[in-house]
């Protein structure tokens, strides 16, 4: 039997008992319009009021519950009179449904590994005998982890300093306002606090900043009206995390009946318009936008708003903890929104970073953005590009050539990465480009052109040693000499390479070069049998598939 064969009777068979798992969570869901919104954002703002919201557990039921509201989310002719928060009902979400929620959505994500046939992510089926086969999931390392560099502001540290003051302010500020304008109880709106609002901007600046100084699309027309629109919503949304942080503290209980924000439609949008000062049409476009409802993309990350008919439902942390300049990118590809200065957005953004960090160096020389074109004498036929960002050691004739992209189908969701897209982008970046790249920098007197001439690079009498990379706004992958790495993750390396104003560029370039993606396959649990259409035996330590609803 090949492979192709395996998986695909293997892909028949799980997505087969996926299935009739959600027809069955649809069948205890729909009964009850809360289970579909107001229990499943209560447990997520629960878990995530109660823990660091960072950690992987909170990832993945933020996940989960987003797979679950798409899918099974279609609410917006729904009236709010139909929703009221049950204790012993949601404490059946929590503890019933939920686990099921759980269960069937990493069965689907183990589909989808098993439906990655080639990437560098695939799952293999490992042949054990006659009609008998093993599962095997991918782990997939690499020697540095990228979202250190970003999260933990490894890149700037200046910047995470400021925004933990900006942070800590707000939560200092909120809580004294609360205390000395309301009673926490009866009471936990204090109104509009023109400082409080300004300092929730600020927070959101330092995130959107990211995104560049001008995004466009048909959502963002305006981007400070968006950045304050954004910036209203946060605050209420501090200011009801607040409110229950209180009255946690005082009754040593956790409001679940409080936890989320419900709001209707005219409220909502009167509030943030009054806070923001933007036109109600406006607002009224952005919450649409920014409302998970009837997609087959996108998570509570990208849409952390459930809308009905006549309100809107919210768990507050998905927007205080959201990282805005990653998700109203992928966003807008989920909802199928082009930027219209997409390009110069996102690559001179990442050039600007990189000029920064190298403009200033003794031993360094730079170019960026630099368009070129030449006749290959191979195919016959000229060529054209544009170097995005290029590094010159004159001390010891190295050159990094760097391409910028930022690819926004990169992920399936906030807790995976689509391999494939970004197996293929490596590829088709080092295909399309960085050829073109290496045919033109053949010529020394090129290299000299794209430094302008500049008399010191010129007067190098030999050619340098060239290292090629592709720089992105979050993914690193390395395979086959072809590297993708995240800025943040090369600027903290450009940092570390530096002292006394020198950049050891070879080093860097001996590092970048021995960086290799690592995919391994082992069995991490205890392997189940399943027995597949045609009688062929299936064993998996990753799979479940066994679903109880009795009982629920």
């Amino acid at each position: 039997m090949s492979d192709r064969i395996i998986r695909e009777l293997a892909a028949d068979y799980v997505k087969d008992k996926i299935d009739n798992g959600i027809k069955e969570l649809q069948r205890i869901t729909t009964q009850d319009v809360n289970y579909l919104s107001i229990y499943p954002l209560t447990m997520l703002e629960e878990s995530l009021f109660l823990s660091n919201p960072a950690t992987i557990s909170n990832t993945i039921m933020r996940s989960s519950i987003s797979w679950f509201l798409r899918n099974f989310n279609n609410l917006e002719n729904v009236p709010y009179s139909n929703l009221k928060f049950k204790t012993v009902n949601y404490n059946r979400f929590k503890n019933k449904i939920y686990p099921m929620i759980s269960k069937i959505f990493q069965d689907y994500r183990t589909l989808l590994e098993i439906n990655d046939h080639w990437s560098y992510a695939s799952s293999k089926f490992e042949k054990l005998g006659d009609n008998r086969w093993r599962l095997l999931t991918a782990l997939v390392s690499d020697q540095y982890k990228v979202e250190k560099f970003y999260y933990d502001r490894a890149f700037d540290k200046r910047l995470f300093d400021i925004e933990v003051g900006v942070t800590n302010y707000i939560h200092w500020k909120f809580s004294e306002n609360m205390l000395i304008k309301t009673d926490g109880f009866t009471k936990t709106d204090f109104g509009y606090d023109e400082d409080l609002y300004y300092a929730c901007l600020k927070r959101i600046e330092l995130d959107l900043k990211f995104l560049g100084n001008d995004p466009r699309s048909s959502i963002i027309k305006n981007y400070m009206e968006f950045k304050k629109i954004i910036s209203a919503l946060y605050y209420i949304s501090q200011m009801k995390v607040t409110a229950n942080q209180i009255k946690l503290q005082i009754t040593k209980k956790v409001p679940l009946a409080e936890m989320v924000v419900v709001a209707s439609h005219h409220e909502l949008s009167q509030k943030l318009s009054e806070y923001s000062m933007v036109n109600l049409d406006i607002v009224d476009e952005i919450l649409n936008y920014l409302s998970l409802a009837n997609m087959s993309k996108g998570s509570l990350f990208e849409f952390p708003i459930v809308k009905l008919a006549d309100h809107y439902i919210f768990n507050p942390a998905s927007i205080l903890v959201n990282d805005w300049h990653f998700s109203i990118v992928n966003g807008h590809y989920c909802k199928k929104i082009e930027f219209q200065n997409r390009d110069k957005m996102i690559s001179s953004q990442i050039v600007e970073m990189l000029e920064q960090e190298t403009k200033s160096i003794a031993n360094i020389k730079i170019s960026k953005e630099k368009y070129y074109e030449y006749y290959d004498n191979v195919t016959s036929e000229t060529k054209k590009s544009d170097i995005d960002f290029a590094i010159y050691d004159i001390k010891t004739n190295k050159l990094l050539v760097i391409e910028c992209k930022w690819k926004d189908n990169h992920y399936l969701s906030e807790a995976d990465d689509n391999y494939n897209k970004v197996h293929n982008s490596l590829y088709k970046i080092y295909d399309d480009q960085i050829t073109k790249h290496q045919g033109f920098l053949i010529d020394k007197n090129n290299i000299d052109f794209v430094f302008d001439f500049d008399e010191e690079i010129v007067a190098i009498k030999g050619k340098p040693k060239i290292e090629y990379l592709i720089v992105d706004k979050r993914n690193q992958l390395y395979l086959e000499g072809r590297k993708m790495m995240s800025v943040y993750m090369l600027i903290t390396l450009l940092q570390s390479f530096r002292k006394d104003n020198v950049l050891n560029l070879e080093g860097l370039i001996t590092l970048i070069q021995s960086l290799e993606t690592k995919t391994e396959y082992f069995v991490a649990g205890k392997e189940k049998m399943f027995t597949l259409k045609d009688g062929t035996i299936l064993f998996s330590d990753q799979l479940d598939l066994k679903y109880s609803f009795k009982g629920i």
